[in-house]
């Protein structure tokens, strides 16, 4: 530019600025938009909310969303923050119930209110709008969505909370009494209202923890789901019969919990939407489209994570329970790992043979579920639970030499020589109790733990050394002077009542242990 030429400045172009109002007051907690602005204008004298709207509406834009929420503030002189939660949506700035963050399809299209909420206080509240909410939870009577005096349809026409809007009536919408609610469908409505002033849950003691903290949006993506999955078709959503049967499905599913969520299924498997497949992901797909669809795609990020695992959960217990094609599905609900297992699956991850479990099932020592898939293939499951239980503690599916590694055990022969005894005499304590046993594929060992245990239990009743005088005689040899058995014999010097004597020498076993003749008379003659 050279610097002989002028530049031309033009003035910049004025906003107009909203006027201010002289009644001012903030929205209310709960309070939509349109309520609260239908409010200001009964109070600053205003024939309608249009009038009002126009001081605002022409300088709304899209590209830039927080002047809206400035001049909205500056109608009543607080701050911008006030506006955020209605200017922030994508439902229309004016929307009414926009300001929840719902779908523009969860809104019915007019308007509705309940006489006695606004007989404690004139507000008209954001979600009152919803589809689902055609009764008051906190009343528990029906909405009205036009006047009872002149019966025009309320809308945006209202020039006051209270009024319809019609020029020609007169009447309060206060002066009415709402229809009372079903009470099929109190249990869910109360449920609506805790969670619409953010309270726990309490009157349902049977429903898992998760559904005690659900909030308001938790509960009705929840009811729209479950009415969707027994809706033939989506449209009969929209209608008013259709909104209620969703609240009565939802109470029944929710507040009977699980039975009434199972009832729920079986009313959902009866559908029979599609055909029958192979995988176990599209049998899931087959018994339950929607429902399955929701709970792991769809409603993910919509819904407290927690109240999803619990539906979840209940779905995979309900599947192995009555859906014999896919009790191994609760890996595809809730990327677990399933409580039943095929037999070829236990040898991958539980290290058996498929042989070794067959063969335990013939034995009846462990259960085998057998189920039909289609004509001609038939599918085995084993309980992963009882399966590895039987691993561990009985050892029915080790080989011997593993499960008498594993249990310390020995053979009678083996105790019979470590005892110096016969293998009748072994047979006689283990018979009494004094020595403990295992039994494996029909074999009987005796745990090495115990023989020692009895040899210490002796020695510690033993009460000195003895000679080698003829008045003493060995444990074992009792039954040579008297009736008792070697067991008695054990069983009375354990109990102090025979004189116990521990010989000093080359005996091992049960030989070193002496007795006195005359107590062994004494005591069994």
């Amino acid at each position: 530019m050279r610097p002989s030429e002028s530049v031309e400045l033009r003035p910049a172009a004025k906003v107009a600025e909203p006027q201010r109002l002289i009644v001012r007051s903030i929205p209310q907690r709960g309070e939509s938009l349109h309520g609260w602005v239908l409010r200001l204008a009964e109070a600053n004298g205003y024939s309608s909310a249009a009038d009002l709207l126009a001081l605002v509406r022409p300088f709304a834009s899209a590209a830039l969303p927080n002047r809206v929420s400035e001049r909205l503030a500056r109608l009543v002189d607080v701050s911008p923050d006030h506006f955020e939660r209605y200017v922030a949506g994508k439902q229309g700035l004016f929307h009414h119930g926009g300001e929840l963050r719902f779908a523009r399809h969860l809104f019915d299209r007019h308007v509705k209110v309940c006489p006695a909420c606004l007989r404690e206080k004139a507000v008209l509240k954001s979600a009152w709008n919803l589809r689902v909410w055609q009764f008051c939870p906190q009343h528990y009577c029906k909405l009205i969505r036009e006047c009872p005096h002149c019966h025009a349809a309320l809308g945006y026409a209202q020039g006051a909370v209270c009024h319809c809007g019609n020029r020609n009536c007169t009447g309060d919408l206060r002066q009415t009494d709402g229809e009372p609610a079903p009470p099929d469908i109190r249990n869910i409505l109360s449920m609506l209202g805790a969670s619409e002033i953010e309270e726990d849950i309490h009157s349902f003691p049977k429903l898992p923890d998760a559904f005690r903290k659900a909030s308001l949006g938790d509960l009705i993506r929840l009811i729209h789901l479950f009415g969707r999955s027994l809706q033939a078709v989506e449209n009969d959503l929209v209608s008013s019969g259709a909104v209620v049967e969703n609240l009565v499905i939802a109470d029944r599913a929710l507040t009977c919990w699980p039975q009434g969520y199972h009832e729920y299924l079986n009313r959902v498997r009866a559908l029979k939407r599609r055909s029958a497949e192979r995988s176990h992901e599209c049998v899931l797909y087959q018994e339950f489209p929607l429902l399955f669809h929701g709970l792991k795609y769809a409603l993910v990020g919509l819904v407290d994570d927690r109240i999803l695992s619990a539906l979840r959960e209940e779905l995979a217990n309900y599947v192995e329970r009555n859906i014999p094609r896919a009790l191994n599905a609760r890996t595809w609900i809730t990327g677990q790992k399933s409580r039943w297992l095929t037999r070829r699956g236990s040898i991958k991850e539980l290290g058996i043979s498929e042989y070794a479990v067959r063969r335990a099932h013939k034995r009846n020592e462990i259960s085998v579920t057998t189920v039909s898939v289609g004509k001609r293939r038939i599918k085995h499951f084993v309980d992963r639970d009882q399966v590895r239980l039987e691993r561990e503690e009985a050892g029915i599916l080790t080989t011997r030499r593993d499960f008498k590694k594993r249990f310390g055990l020995i053979s009678f022969l083996e105790v019979a020589r470590l005892l110096h005894i016969g293998r009748p005499m072994v047979e006689q304590l283990v018979g009494a109790g004094q020595l403990q046993t295992r039994t494996h594929w029909g074999a009987t060992w005796c745990l090495a733990e115990s023989v020692t245990r009895l040899l210490a239990d002796l020695s510690s009743v033993s009460t000195g050394t003895c000679g080698s005088s003829g008045r003493w005689i060995d444990i074992r040899r009792s039954l040579l002077v008297c009736s008792a058995r070697l067991p008695d014999a054990v069983q009375s010097a354990l109990q102090r009542r025979l004189r116990l004597f521990k010989q000093i020498g080359r005996n091992k076993g049960l030989e070193r242990f002496k007795v006195s003749r005359e107590d062994l008379v004494r005591l069994f003659p």
